[in-house]
């Protein structure tokens, strides 16, 4: 589909000459994606391992030490991702997307701008986490904006309390319990791997603060929130306990910058990827 669209949607069939693909045909074949891939150079690489996950020394060509994921999870058209692979071309960026023109734009910005350390995936983020992404092998998870649901979960507290205590069904969005379960447990604890999620929607920074407590509780892990400072241009807006034996969601205030793994200070508010 990728291919398909870039081809056609993107103007990749208007400045690539290939024989056998027509540039205003159907929906191109493997033989034809296979014939393109040669065209443009592209080798054929084993991306998956042996379960069907995806090797990302194989996908990035690096290996080891060398390798140091970072994840955004619904991503858009990719402006964010783009950016941050650009900016640290030592680490490897995925950016996940549901939407296939979403995909194609970011695909379409990378290509067009020579960013050889991203790799884009379109598809469902908590169903790609759980087939495709082997446990700790994650440095850090991004979500950037995330669609809201459409119920105001978050300007009610007793609601929140009922999610918490896994008494209340969730609300339909990206970043349900099962979602941020899956990211979780793929982050990196010997990296000191994280789970950052910037929204400017105060109600659902509650909900996902309150989503986030009851998976870490639940899971008796050893996570721990990220602490920032005033120094470091945050302010606590709110925290949300994960039990007795735990420390607290923290859900901070200010204007995303390096302190949190955002290589610039500029994000897109005007856009939320799709899970």
């Amino acid at each position: 589909e990728l291919m398909t669209a870039a081809w056609y949607s993107f103007g990749l069939g208007q400045l690539v000459e290939c024989p056998g693909v027509d540039p205003a045909g159907a929906a191109l074949s493997r033989s034809q994606v296979k014939n393109i891939k040669n065209v443009l150079g592209l080798s054929e690489r084993h991306s998956f391992d042996s379960d069907c996950r995806l090797d990302f020394g194989q996908v990035f060509g690096c290996h080891g030490d060398r390798t140091r994921v970072h994840l955004e999870l619904g991503s858009g058209y990719g402006e964010w991702v783009v950016g941050q692979a650009h900016r640290n071309p030592e680490k490897q960026y995925l950016a996940v997307e549901l939407r296939a023109d979403r995909v194609s734009q970011t695909f379409s910005r990378a290509v067009l701008g020579g960013i050889a350390n991203l790799c884009c995936v379109g598809a469902e983020c908590g169903s790609f986490l759980r087939d495709r992404v082997r446990k700790q092998s994650v440095e850090a998870v991004f979500v950037n904006h995330p669609e809201p649901p459409t119920q105001t979960f978050g300007s009610n507290d007793e609601l929140l309390d009922g999610i918490l205590a896994g008494g209340m069904a969730e609300p339909a969005h990206m970043l349900n319990s099962t979602t941020l379960r899956f990211a979780l447990g793929c982050l990196d604890p010997s990296r000191n791997g994280r789970l950052v999620i910037v929204t400017d929607n105060w109600w659902y920074a509650k909900l996902i603060g309150v989503t986030v407590a009851k998976v870490v509780g639940e899971a008796d892990s050893q996570f721990v929130p990220i602490i920032l400072r005033n120094e470091d241009g945050f302010e606590t807006a709110e925290s949300v306990s994960m039990g007795d034996n735990a420390s607290n969601v923290v859900i901070y205030q200010g204007q995303p910058n390096a302190a949190i793994g955002h290589a610039t200070s500029s994000v897109d508010h005007s856009r939320g990827g799709s899970s």
